[in-house]
């Protein structure tokens, strides 16, 4: 049941980072910055195929995710010590309350997949 919930959220993350890409192919001001979210954008969008395929069942896209998430949480902790050594306590601040939304869904969503997983939560019929 875990699996349609994480169908849900990763759509939503997918289906949102995709919108937002059109929108910085226009913007005014094309830098290292504007790469860095155009890759984030595009890499944000592959949760929206993995979301469709735990929906079609495919027990490799469960396994996918986990690591795709993981990775995303790993990311976001490293950048938030860069930023709070490099940059300072201010930067790293802001860039933590930007991305704590997502965080906090990722996060979630490793708990439901690990709980969707457990013995206690599987439904086995009586042979």
């Amino acid at each position: 049941m875990a699996e349609f919930g994480s169908l849900g959220v990763l759509a939503l993350l997918g289906i949102r980072a995709l919108l937002y890409l059109p929108y910085y192919f226009a913007a005014p001001v094309h830098n290292v910055a504007w790469v860095g979210h155009l890759i984030g954008l595009c890499t944000a969008g592959l949760d929206l195929p993995l979301g469709l395929a735990i929906f079609f069942g495919k027990r490799w896209a469960i396994l996918l995710t986990q690591i795709w998430l993981w990775l995303s949480v790993v990311l976001s902790i490293i950048n938030g010590v860069y930023f709070a050594m490099i940059l300072g306590s201010s930067k790293a601040l802001s860039y933590v309350a930007t991305i704590s939304p997502d965080l906090i869904i990722q996060i979630t969503l490793l708990w439901l997949i690990w709980l969707s997983q457990s013995k206690r939560f599987r439904h086995e019929p009586n042979a």
